[in-house]
């Protein structure tokens, strides 16, 4: 396949994800509130990651990161569908560009890849609302919930309940990241905490770097979400043409940031990941990444865990080595 400067490019991309309760969640048997998702086939790739908020109000946030998680990979196959047409893209041809609310520009801003992308964005959290507050109306309180939530939430939940124009969000509130990539573009958005790393080639050495910007509203136990008034608006994101392909790129939630912290720690624990790809293969990379995650919940952050990866099959061992 060719892109505007007649140069051909042949990419084969895999995936691998996992999940799982943390720590902390498995001391007081409440559910993992993270969900991922990763898949590349027919020249389609993307990696999805969400974390469904910890407090006591977002009781029912394990839910709504499923449901988020499950609608972006649909919408994005939509997405990507209609954007392309013989070939071509909005985003043929583009170089690197990345996007937030605060440093925008007006061209920007007016460009038809901004504008559909916030089509995008605008439709993921439509069907999300309407699939939360479905779920909430067809669905009690569950004994979990009855004996682990405090009252007054339960009584907010139930008086909605009550109420036909009653809205769900922060019920089952969550984060919202992912990564798409086909054979003439990729791009990647992100609402929330967490990490989105790209590992790429750069003068015959692999460099590690964080494409989408980050939210400084993002700190400590705070973070932008889904459930969010103006949670269209909070949306980051970046894309570029086809000139040039990270090999991988590794979505986690911020349990592994509070374990590995933000840089070099972080990176080398990807670094090893996409080490034991390339030594052992899929399947056996995602069983080993499977296994860890717990364990470093344990040690470090107690927090629920999630990674989700695609990355360039074809030539993962040289680019490795």
């Amino acid at each position: 396949m060719t892109n505007g400067t007649n140069k051909f490019y042949v990419i084969l991309m895999d995936s691998i994800y996992s999940f799982c309760e943390g720590e902390s969640h498995r001391l007081c048997n409440k559910p993992c509130q993270d969900y991922a998702y990763a898949d590349s086939s027919e020249g389609l790739s993307m990696a999805i990651v969400s974390d469904g908020h910890g407090g006591e109000r977002y009781f029912r946030s394990d839910i709504g990161s499923k449901f988020i998680v499950n609608i972006a990979k649909e919408a994005i196959r939509s997405f990507v569908e209609t954007v392309t047409k013989e070939r071509q893209s909005v985003f043929h041809g583009e170089p690197f560009t990345q996007y937030t609310k605060e440093s925008a520009t007006d061209s920007q801003i007016n460009s038809i890849s901004h504008k559909m992308l916030t089509w995008l964005f605008s439709s993921i959290i439509s069907q999300w609302n309407v699939a939360v507050a479905k779920h909430a109306r067809e669905n009690d309180l569950t004994e979990w919930e009855l004996s682990n939530v405090d009252q007054k939430y339960k009584d907010e939940f139930l008086d909605m309940r009550n109420n036909p124009e009653a809205t769900f969000e922060k019920t089952y509130g969550c984060t919202l990241m992912a990564y798409v990539q086909t054979q003439t573009f990729w791009f990647a958005f992100h609402i929330g905490d967490g990490k989105l790393v790209r590992m790429s080639i750069v003068n015959n050495k692999i460099e590690f770097d964080q494409p989408v910007s980050w939210d400084n509203r993002c700190f400590l136990n705070k973070t932008t979400s889904i459930c969010d008034s103006n949670a269209l608006e909070e949306f980051r994101y970046c894309y570029q043409g086809a000139d040039s392909f990270p090999i991988a790129v590794f979505l986690g939630s911020d349990g592994l940031d509070d374990s590995y912290g933000d840089g070099n720690q972080l990176y080398n624990f990807y670094a090893n990941l996409y080490k034991q790809i390339a030594k052992s293969g899929r399947k056996e990379a995602q069983n080993v990444l499977k296994r860890a995650l717990p364990k470093i919940s344990k040690i470090a952050s107690k927090d629920d865990m999630s990674v989700a990866c695609v990355y360039d099959d074809l030539n993962i061992n040289e680019n490795f080595y």
